[in-house]
């Protein structure tokens, strides 16, 4: 009987011990997890910002080339190549396409870049109501594979009188340790630096 007994308490004890050992396996995997899901996140984010600057870059050294004037200090990377289709003032849609080549181009940012970025425009980037659709074509950041679509929508000034923009992003990027899917809408709301035009680098976004 005290045997019985003798074993059922040792029974009893290894079990206590391998349930506590699991609820730590489990919370270390959801840690892990976690962590790895917010550095996932950080990285598409990052990369699909990157497509979208390089996309406002383009639209507005598109808009300065076809109005023949310097409205701006948005600069291309040496090697990125500007093409507007049709070459006017008044027709739209257009499209707008930076082409970085097909070997990487080191950019004053410290970034390299290959590949294309199209947009297909509605109007220009401070016209309220323009929609801005942007296109990456096998665009690479730091050997990162950007893929999807991302859309502004320029929603026009609200109360405070600032311009407003939707965007939209559901894309992929696929780094050396796979592939990250990315959906997120957000709201940009242009607070600071709208109407010093030769100085982009004061812009200030709420999001």
């Amino acid at each position: 009987m005290k045997k019985s007994f003798f074993l059922i308490s040792l029974i009893i004890a290894f079990a206590g011990v391998v349930v506590v050992s699991s609820c730590r396996k489990d919370d270390e995997n959801n840690n892990e997890n976690n962590y790895r899901s917010a550095i996932d996140n950080a990285t598409a984010e990052n990369m699909f910002d990157d497509v979208f600057r390089q996309a406002t870059d383009g639209v507005n050294s598109a808009q300065d080339s076809v109005e023949g004037t310097k409205t701006s200090e948005h600069v291309l990377s040496s090697c990125a190549t500007l093409t507007i289709t049709p070459f006017d003032l008044i027709t739209f849609p257009k499209t707008v396409i930076v082409d970085f080549g097909t070997t990487n181009c080191l950019g004053s940012d410290g970034r390299y870049r290959r590949g294309s970025v199209e947009m297909s425009i509605t109007g220009w980037y401070r016209d309220s109501g323009s929609v801005i659709t942007v296109t990456p074509h096998n665009y690479y950041v730091n050997d990162n594979y950007i893929q999807g679509v991302k859309t502004l929508t320029n929603n026009g000034h609200n109360t405070s009188s600032n311009l407003t923009y939707t965007l939209v992003v559901n894309g992929t990027v696929t780094t050396s340790e796979g592939t990250i899917s990315w959906s997120s809408t957000r709201y940009h709301e242009w607070i600071e630096g709208e109407s010093t035009i030769l100085n982009p680098w004061d812009d200030v976004y709420l999001i």
